[in-house]
């Protein structure tokens, strides 16, 4: 066929949109091919997810006297405990991530909450959480502060960390207490875990109540 300026254009276009269209066409298999794959690797069975529920220690109520009412700022965990997912110490040294094992909230939702009860149980005060309705003004404020929270290789918890009583408008420090539990579990499941840390806050509430019961005991 003669060369045309006016056809070459054209041709060359039609051209390109046919090689387009081969190589769409042999694309489309392979990104399918390539989603099933990745589906096949990132499916699996559905994680587990704990609540953390408040049990009752073995120590009653321990009325805490002039501290009628009572706040509590939001826990704080180390960077690795705030993942869902249970953190395991596998030895000493390293941390194994139970991919398949996890909170149902985020830990220190569960924990500051769980926290809360036990300690309005304990102290038979009102226990609020920061941030504090309006009009709302605590005689003490109670912090805890988590340096460890591990699961241990045979289901139980390894926490360590500190308590800090406050003075009510939050600018006096009444007292510090550091912590460190190690709480074995009934069994290595993941539900008697889970137990166990809720018997291990119950544990911290009581030692609050006791730190506000000697802060207002006479020098």
């Amino acid at each position: 066929m003669p060369y045309s300026p006016v056809a070459e254009p054209f041709r060359s276009n039609a051209c390109r949109r046919r090689g387009r269209t081969r190589t769409s066409r042999r694309q489309t298999p392979l990104v399918l091919l390539g989603a099933l794959l990745l589906s096949a690797c990132t499916s699996g069975p559905a994680a587990r997810l704990y609540v953390l529920e408040p049990v009752a220690g073995t120590a009653g109520v321990v009325p805490v006297g002039d501290f009628d009412a009572l706040g509590v700022a939001a826990v704080t965990l180390p960077g690795y405990a705030r993942d869902p997912r249970v953190a395991t110490r596998s030895d000493l040294n390293r941390l194994y991530m139970e991919d398949q094992q996890r909170w149902a909230e985020s830990p220190e939702d569960a924990i500051t909450r769980v926290f809360a009860e036990r300690l309005r149980y304990h102290a038979d005060a009102t226990v609020l959480v920061e941030p504090f309705p309006r009009g709302y003004a605590p005689d003490a404020r109670v912090e805890v502060n988590f340096d460890r929270l591990l699961r241990t290789p045979k289901g139980g918890v390894d926490l360590a960390g500190q308590i800090t009583l406050l003075a009510g408008d939050g600018r006096s420090v009444l007292s510090v207490r550091p912590f460190r539990l190690v709480r074995t579990s009934e069994s290595t499941s993941f539900e008697s875990y889970f137990l166990t840390v809720s018997k291990a806050v119950d544990d911290l509430a009581r030692m609050a109540v006791a730190r506000l019961i000697e802060s207002r005991s006479p020098a």
